[in-house]
């Protein structure tokens, strides 16, 4: 019977040991090749940068420069590292508003139902943690409070519709920015042209300063446009939490107007109690009064006096006899020539 050749090759041990060397020199350089990429993709200049400026600027003193050449060389180094902390800064808010625009999609927007019941909630909470015999000096402490902070919470929240009003108006200022930005990165991308006649130091010094300033225009035109395409995202955060504060500000309203009504009601209570006092000691005074002995009051009575007496002052002794008390002005009695003269006395005993 005839032997069938196999459709591939044999392989030999010598091939099967070679494919397997070159299989693990390929795993042992992947995590060498993705740490040469690295810093391809990342921006360049950061610690690098700086370290290049100090390096730069430790080369000074034993260099032989002119003093104008070395003053030259510090105001472009120190122009360099300032630029650096500026695109160092940039880059850092550029990190901050994506982190804030992806927190919006993390956290859910309450509609304006559940914040009412949330608010509701969180008043009879707070009124129910009040003890019910707290006094009206307590309640004036936490209405003080209260005030202190529904004013710092007015404060903030007049900060968040500022930074609303800002996201508003940024776009249209934005985009001129864009604009300069990118005619200067384009300025810049042309590489320095180092002068034949000055030395290696300045010109190193001049590539510096303008790779620092690249750098920072660079981050600057990222952070204008993660503006841009933050915006929508971050205007809607901060419309949720201004939402949230302003149900905040509801509760600590209520909370004033509870505080002032139980104050009200507790100074109403403790008028009417001293009202109700001093009733009752009056008419407890008025019932000892009443059971004191009655003081006779004088009586003014109406005398007869002759009239031959009319010339002369008439006197007590003139008016009857037992008769005492202050005579007031005669008056002639009508019909007759006798005087009536009006005594008021105590002791008098004509009973009218």
């Amino acid at each position: 019977m005839r032997k069938m050749r196999p459709l591939l090759p044999t392989a030999s041990p010598l091939s099967v040991l070679i494919r397997a060397l070159l299989a693990l020199a390929l795993v042992a350089c992947a995590p060498l090749s993705f740490a040469l990429a690295a810093p391809l993709a990342s921006s360049p200049g950061r610690a690098d940068a700086q370290a290049e400026i100090e390096s730069l600027r430790s080369a000074l003193p034993a260099s032989e420069l002119s003093d104008a050449q070395r003053e030259s060389v510090l105001a472009r180094l120190d122009a360099a590292a300032k630029d650096e902390r500026a695109a160092e800064a940039a880059r850092s808010q550029v990190a901050a508003l994506e982190a804030e625009a992806t927190s919006l999609s993390a956290s859910a927007i309450r509609p304006d139902t559940v914040l009412a019941e949330d608010a509701a909630v969180a008043l009879q909470e707070w009124v129910a943690r009040i003890p019910p015999d707290a006094n009206a000096e307590m309640l004036e402490d936490l209405l003080e409070s209260q005030r202190g902070l529904s004013s710092e919470l007015a404060g903030e929240i007049d900060q968040v519709e500022a930074e609303i009003a800002r996201i508003l108006s940024r776009p249209a200022e934005t985009a001129p920015e864009i604009a300069a930005l990118r005619r200067q990165l384009d300025a810049l991308s042309t590489p320095v042209q180092a002068n034949a006649n000055e030395p290696d130091l300045v010109a190193e010094a001049h590539r510096l300063r303008q790779s620092s300033e690249l750098h920072r225009v660079e981050a600057e035109l990222a952070l204008r446009r993660t503006e841009q395409e933050t915006s929508v995202d971050r205007q809607r955060l901060r419309e949720q939490a201004l939402r949230e504060m302003e149900s905040r500000q509801r509760v600590n309203l209520r909370r004033i107007e509870w505080l002032e009504t139980r104050i009200a009601e507790l100074s109403r209570g403790e008028l009417e109690l001293r009202v109700a006092i001093c009733t009752t000691e009056a008419a407890s005074g008025a019932s000892s009064m009443m059971r004191m002995p009655a003081i006779a009051s004088p009586r003014r009575c109406r005398i007869a006096v002759p009239a031959s007496r009319s010339a002369g002052r008439t006197s007590p002794s003139d008016v009857g006899s037992g008769a005492s008390g202050a005579v007031s002005s005669p008056q002639r009695a009508s019909g007759g020539g006798s005087r009536i003269c009006v005594v008021s006395s105590p002791s008098c005993g004509c009973g009218s």
